[in-house]
């Protein structure tokens, strides 16, 4: 659900359909600071890391997003995942 709405709410001149992988960086400790995980790369690797090891377990249909896009008659297929990264 995250990921149709992620695509479905991009900026107009962002717009694009392509397959994703989401990162949503989530700092327990102050909402508004968590932008600045972006660049915590002790926490990230990890995550991401261990994501990538367990990648082969997925299953590609459980990837597929369909959504539609505001002024765009068509409705897009991708295949998405979210990781989340919590401090």
């Amino acid at each position: 659900m995250l990921a149709t709405w992620l695509y479905e709410n991009q900026g107009e001149m962002r717009f694009g359909s392509e397959n994703r992988l989401f990162l949503v960086l989530v700092d327990s400790d102050g909402f508004n600071s968590s932008w600045k995980l972006k660049r915590n790369l002790d926490l990230l690797e990890p995550t991401i890391t261990k994501y990538l090891d367990n990648f082969k377990s997925k299953k590609m249909e459980d990837l597929k997003v369909t959504f539609g896009y505001k002024g765009k008659p068509q409705v897009f297929t991708a295949l998405a995942d979210v990781i989340f990264v919590v401090r």
